[in-house]
This record gives structure tokens, C-alpha cells and sequence, in this order.
């Protein structure tokens, strides 16, 4: 929730500080995953990602919605997205979930991944540089945002097979710089970019 506070009063001064803008074409994509299948289910993206919605649709933008979407419903609001930001100048993403990152990517995970092996992540999860750079070809303005959850069991399965034990980590998520604890689940913004429209 402070994720999105903190989210919307960014788009709101940016709207009042280039009202000359606000008719210019803006896309969102807002998705909320909560209802996992093989992780624990997450109280809040759902809620969040509808306020986000909601108070985006009142100040211009043409908002594309995704709720509790498996890997292939994914991808298609992905593409729906990109096919969307044709002539916008504005595009933001918003993402509330379950979040990894192996090896330096940033992975968002769909409510059917498993993440039973390392290989798995480029078809079961969806890669944010991958929606990233879709938004830097189509728009001049990007801000995205990543209220993504790291607590949970798939960071586990993947840290035992990339080691092949958990050798007394049970508790550690792996990324390129090593294990992290992951005693919290806290959202944090990722990346916004270019935030003036004028």
C-alpha cells in the first residue's frame, strides 16, 4: 500500500507540474497478482493494483488491468500493452506480486509458475527488461513500478538447484550478489524515468 500512495502522489505532481500534457495519449498496464498456486498467496497486490486502476483512469490514462493472470494471460496483456503505447507519450507499469531476481534479472511471477529449475524462469515468469524496453521503443516517457513480494518458496527451489543443497540456507534467496535474507515482504520502486511530460 505505501508502494501505491507513494506511486500515485508521483503521477500526480508529475500531472500538475505539465498540464499542458494531459491530453496526450498515456497507457498503463496494472496488474496485481495475489492467488498463487505453489507460493503463498499474497493479501494485498489485488487491492493495490485497483486503487492504482482506478485513480489512474481518473487522470487521463487509458489503463489496461490484469488480475491473478498464469504465465500465458501474462503475455497477452503484455502484448496488449505494447499494442496500446502506439502514439502514446506516456507509458507506466505497475506490478504487485511475487518477485525474483537470479543472476542480475528481474523476474514477475505469474500465480502457475513453479520455478522448479534455474531454466524455468524464461518460460514460466515474465522478465521486467523485457516489458521495459517495449515501453523505451514506443514511448518518450516510461516510469515503472514494482511492488514485488520476495518471500516466498520459489526463491527456495531455485537457490537448491543452482547449489544443489541448501547447505543450512533454508531461510536465503539467491541473486547475482549472493544470498539476501527475505524475512520481510516489502515493495520497493524499481525505476521511473523521464517523469516530465512538458
Amino acid at each position: 500500500m505505501r508502494l501505491v500512495q507513494l506511486g500515485l502522489v508521483l503521477v500526480f505532481w508529475m500531472l500538475m507540474v505539465a498540464p499542458p500534457a494531459y491530453a496526450q495519449k498515456r497507457v498503463a498496464l496494472v496488474i496485481g497478482n495475489s492467488v498463487y498456486q505453489h507460493t503463498p498467496r499474497l493479501k494485498n497486490p489485488a487491492n493495490d493494483a485497483t486503487d492504482m486502476g482506478v485513480s489512474l483512469k481518473k487522470h487521463g490514462f487509458e489503463v489496461i488491468e490484469g488480475y491473478d493472470l498464469d504465465k500465458a494471460s501474462f503475455d497477452r496483456k503484455v502484448r496488449d500493452f505494447a499494442a496500446a503505447l502506439t502514439g502514446a507519450e506516456v507509458g507506466l507499469f505497475f506490478y504487485a506480486g511475487h518477485g525474483l531476481q537470479v543472476a542480475g534479472q528481474n523476474y514477475l511471477v505469474p500465480i502457475d509458475a513453479k520455478a522448479e529449475a534455474v531454466d524455468a524462469l524464461e518460460f514460466e515468469m515474465v522478465r521486467v527488461d523485457v516489458v521495459h524496453r517495449i515501453m523505451e521503443r514506443q514511448t518518450n516517457t516510461n516510469i515503472l513500478f514494482l511492488d514485488a513480494c520476495r518471500d516466498n518458496p520459489l526463491a527456495r527451489n531455485l537457490h537448491y538447484h543452482r547449489t544443489g543443497e541448501l547447505r543450512r540456507q533454508p531461510n536465503l534467496w539467491w541473486q547475482s550478489q549472493g544470498p539476501v535474507s527475505q524475512k520481510e515482504c516489502r515493495g520497493r520502486l524499481l525505476r521511473a524515468q523521464r517523469l516530465w511530460l512538458a
